[in-house]
């Protein structure tokens, strides 16, 4: 029996008894707190971090094994470490955000630039070299739901157009942060992505705490 006509009731009872709606009159289609000045920090953020992490995590295998000086059997235990973490700090953003939504940003952007930072630094000492991979691992993993909790907070219009902005610029820092890790590993050293992706990570968690003050004086002014 063919199932056209199961389909064909179907389709019609759900036009005949669902209410019609407007996904634009639902407040889920509008940020809680819109913000049009925020929600492009938010976007700046994204990409400025995204690139640093890139820099660095693109080139993590000629990383570990020309700087920390691993063996190659050794590059899958430790990127299974940096995947644990990161799926550790997915879910530690999901039970914080509504307690903490400030911190569940600030602190995995603090966490990734001091992360990277340390591996520039220390990245030739092996035990230090593992637990920054890990803490690498961990911030970032709680990046991208603690940025979307962040969109559907701020975004000024229609929350799908702000993911989508969101995911361009995931997108543009995923595509820029390789391109810049590749010159660098080709012309300054394999080291240094560390240093550039450290550094990047650092700027976009000073652009949100100098957004923060901004916010402040707004209000008590």
């Amino acid at each position: 029996m063919s199932d056209r006509p199961v389909a064909l009731v179907t389709g019609a009872a759900i036009v005949a008894f669902l209410p019609t709606f407007d996904p634009a009159d639902g407040s889920a289609a509008r940020g809680s707190a819109p913000d049009v000045r925020r929600f492009r920090i938010l976007v700046l953020v994204t990409s400025v971090v995204v690139i640093g992490f890139m820099v660095a995590y693109t080139y993590i295998t000629p990383f570990l094994l020309d700087v920390s000086g691993f063996p190659a059997g050794a590059l899958g235990p430790l990127l299974f470490v940096s995947g644990i973490s990161g799926v550790i700090g997915t879910f530690a953003v999901g039970a914080l955000f509504d307690r903490r939504p400030w911190s569940t940003l600030i602190v995995p952007l603090g966490l990734l630039s001091a992360s990277l930072l340390g591996l520039f630094l220390l990245g030739s000492v092996k035990p230090a070299a593992v637990i920054l991979v890990g803490l690498t691992g961990l911030g970032f993993g709680a990046l991208p739901p603690a940025i979307q909790a962040r969109t559907l907070q701020v975004a000024p219009g229609s929350t799908d157009l702000a993911s989508a902005a969101i995911s361009s610029a995931f997108n543009i820092g995923i595509a820029t942060g390789s391109f810049v890790g590749g010159l660098l590993l080709s012309t300054v050293g394999v080291r240094s992505v560390a240093l550039v992706g450290g550094l990047l990570a650092a700027a976009a968690l000073s652009i949100m705490l100098t957004d923060a003050r901004v916010s402040r004086r707004l209000v008590c002014a």
